[in-house]
């Protein structure tokens, strides 16, 4: 087992378990980790476990944890959008979702890349989900 005190440790140790399929000891590194510093990986981990539990509330609430300490990790916002599909929240999975393409979209442009930064903007792309064709 990892040091008990070391947060990115017990991190990497859930991450472990919960590819293993041992939700359980996932759940309690993730839970220990937690209760040593916020830490938007070990709250992406444990909306996971929950997410598989199928504790669908316990998941959105942690998803959103993330994106408060990182607004920009877009797999909380893929995941939370499908876990708000399941509960059949649609306009708030169709939110998650367009607000995930959007950052897509923004991280895309790189050196060397014709494609712009705002598929809006450039009339192709990525439409707003919902918007008129």
């Amino acid at each position: 087992m990892s040091d008990s005190r070391n947060p990115t440790a017990l991190i990497a140790s859930g991450n472990t378990y919960l590819h293993e399929g041992r939700h359980d000891p996932a759940f309690a590194a993730f839970e220990r980790a937690l209760a040593i510093e916020p830490d938007a990986r070990a709250f992406y981990g444990r909306a996971l476990v929950h997410q598989h539990r199928n504790a669908l509330d316990q998941a959105i609430a942690d998803f959103g944890r993330v994106l408060d300490l990182d607004p920009t990790h877009i797999d909380a916002l893929f995941k939370r959008s499908a876990v708000h599909r399941l509960k059949g929240a649609f306009d708030e999975a169709a939110a998650d979702f367009d607000r995930a393409i959007q950052s897509l979209w923004r991280h895309r442009e790189r050196p060397g890349s014709s494609a712009p930064a705002d598929p809006q903007a450039a009339g192709t792309g990525a439409p707003k989900l919902g918007a008129a064709a």
